[in-house]
């Protein structure tokens, strides 16, 4: 049986919004792996040859940079935004692993309780890291301490600011 298109989307802009995992994704909307891996990169190209005109990508490593620059401040490694939004953006094979459970973080994003099932809110934070623990953590959150659990954090990798 096909997949309708609007399941599609709303597994698509769940990827975009949140970066989760194909296996994820596979357990909210209750479609295979292999086909998550197939319909993501043609929803993207869909949406790309429709919004082409409205939506300008850099086209050289220059202009990435330079885009990049005006979000480092409160966004590191992000190089864009579509109305307003926070698009999380997968780092290189170089970069830090994204997980929360290597255990040496000391800045988390968290996600909040609640959730869309098309597009989910970006992260909060990020918040110091106070205590760990094997399914939470204990953070700083507004002054106070919270206890959070791993489900709901992503790691944070900041800047020096030196």
């Amino acid at each position: 049986m096909p997949i309708p298109a609007k399941i599609r989307l709303a597994l698509t802009l769940r990827y975009l919004a949140t970066g989760d995992s194909y296996k994820s994704l596979h357990y909210l909307f209750k479609v295979s792996t292999p086909a998550i891996s197939q319909i993501i990169p043609e929803v993207c190209k869909a949406i790309n040859s429709v919004l082409k005109d409205q939506i300008k990508l850099p086209q050289t490593p220059a202009e990435w940079l330079s885009i990049e620059e005006g979000f480092r401040r409160k966004f590191p490694r992000c190089v864009g935004a579509i109305d307003g939004k926070h698009i999380d953006v997968r780092y290189a094979a170089s970069a830090p692993p994204t997980g929360v459970r290597e255990r040496t973080q000391n800045n988390i994003f968290v996600h909040p309780e609640w959730q869309s099932l098309v597009v989910p809110p970006p992260y909060s934070g990020p918040y110091k890291v106070l205590g760990r623990k094997e399914k939470y953590f204990k953070i700083l959150i507004e002054g106070k301490e919270s206890t959070v659990s791993i489900d709901r954090l992503k790691s944070a990798f900041l800047l020096n600011s030196t």
